[in-house]
């Protein structure tokens, strides 16, 4: 009896115990089941991107990137940028960078030689979680020009300056140049003139052997690494040794008007003052303040000859005075003047005789005149005639 008892006593405690770890299950069930439905409850929606303005733009290249202000309730499983030259881009083109990772904020990637120069593109940023692919706004860019041409410069009958810039890297060096041609678009087969410049920088080159009156057409050009060639837009200029508006030649153009003109026209018929002598004489053997050497000073250095000689038979006055063809603005070059519009016409073949006066004075009793040389070097520069002596007096005007 006592072995019976003792028996059940056991089978109580194990039931119970049995129960009482049925119960903690049961309790731990409900509890996961809760915390799962938590969960489920949650919503995952588009995450919410923007496009950030591009940044640091270059020739090739430019910062761009995206600021992820919301990640809709899910992890973000990638995010990136699309670009493109049309507008609205996407992550199917080859265009993209990207990082796979988890990220809510400001991100951005830096492309360095992964676009063209001179171009406009269309970024969008983009984000994705466990809902879909979200894109930003579409902004959009245009990229620096690798060469930047100028309008070519000191134009002579036969030949030009050529001007233009280059942007690129502070130690990169490339050889950059010109072609040219009669014929629009010109490229390396036509005729090319070129240097090495290092790092971004401003660089010109002289065209010569031109054919005078004629139209050039110019493209500034740069050699890249694969051997080919990237060239500017065109500029077009016309070498002078044509007649100007007065009937006298255009010998010289600055290629854009400063300081209100822009073309240098001498008349090749020489003025004299006695009929039966050739030209006259600089004017007065005495000193006078003023005259400069410099180009473009012709015209001025005329009015202080005029207003302070009193003789008559005076270079700087007779072209001051003279009415040609219906054009009265007619002065004596100055020195370094007269020199480039003689050579400029004497490499064209056009002979305006071999000594001028200038309208520069050299002490107070010489004055410079251009003084033929040889069939190789042109024209120079004579600082040694006598005041009283008569050379050829060409008429100047500025244009």
């Amino acid at each position: 009896m006592i072995f019976a008892k003792n028996s059940n006593m056991k089978s109580i405690k194990i039931l119970s115990l049995f129960i009482q770890i049925i119960l903690f299950l049961f309790v731990i069930s409900c509890s996961n089941s809760d915390d799962e439905n938590s969960e489920t409850n949650v919503t995952v929606t588009l995450p919410k991107i923007i496009t950030l303005k591009a940044e640091n733009i270059h020739s090739t290249g430019a910062e761009l990137g995206g600021n992820i202000t919301d990640n809709g309730n899910g992890q973000i499983i990638k995010y990136g940028i699309c670009w493109g030259t049309s507008d609205n881009p996407t992550i199917s083109s080859n265009n993209i960078k990207e990082y796979y990772n988890n990220l809510t904020g400001l991100f951005s990637f830096n492309l360095s030689n992964e676009l063209e120069p001179n171009k406009i593109y269309y970024v969008r940023a983009y984000c994705e979680n466990a809902k879909g692919l979200q894109y930003g706004n579409t902004v959009s860019f245009k990229t620096d020009e690798i060469l930047n041409i100028i309008n070519p410069t000191n134009i002579l009958a036969t030949e030009v300056e050529l001007r233009a810039s280059i942007n690129q890297e502070n130690s990169t060096s490339s050889l950059v140049g010109f072609v040219y041609s009669k014929n629009p678009n010109p490229t390396i087969n036509d005729n090319f003139v070129s240097k090495t410049v290092i790092g971004s920088a401003s660089y010109d080159l002289t065209a010569v052997n031109l054919t005078k009156d004629t139209t050039y057409y110019v493209r500034a050009c740069k050699k890249n690494s694969s051997g080919g060639y990237y060239y500017s837009e065109q500029k077009q200029f016309k070498t002078t040794g044509y007649f100007g508006p007065a009937g006298g030649y255009v010998a010289y153009d600055k290629g854009e008007t400063t300081n209100g003109w822009r073309y240098l026209e001498i008349h090749p018929t020489s003025l004299k003052y006695y009929s039966n002598t050739n030209g006259a004489s600089w004017g007065e053997v005495k000193y006078i303040s003023g005259t400069v050497t410099d180009f473009g000073k012709g015209l001025e250095n005329t009015q202080i000859i005029v207003n302070n000689t009193s003789q008559a038979d005076c270079a700087a006055k007779l072209c001051y005075n003279l009415t040609r063809n219906g054009y009265s603005d007619w002065f004596l070059a100055s020195s370094e003047e007269m020199l480039v519009i003689s050579n400029s016409l004497y490499k064209a073949n056009i002979n305006i005789g071999d000594y001028a006066w200038t309208s520069t004075q050299n002490t107070s009793q010489y004055s410079y005149s251009t003084n033929f040389k040889n069939q190789q070097t042109g024209f120079e520069l004579f600082g040694y005639y006598s005041k009283i002596l008569n050379l050829n007096v060409f008429p100047v005007r500025r244009y």
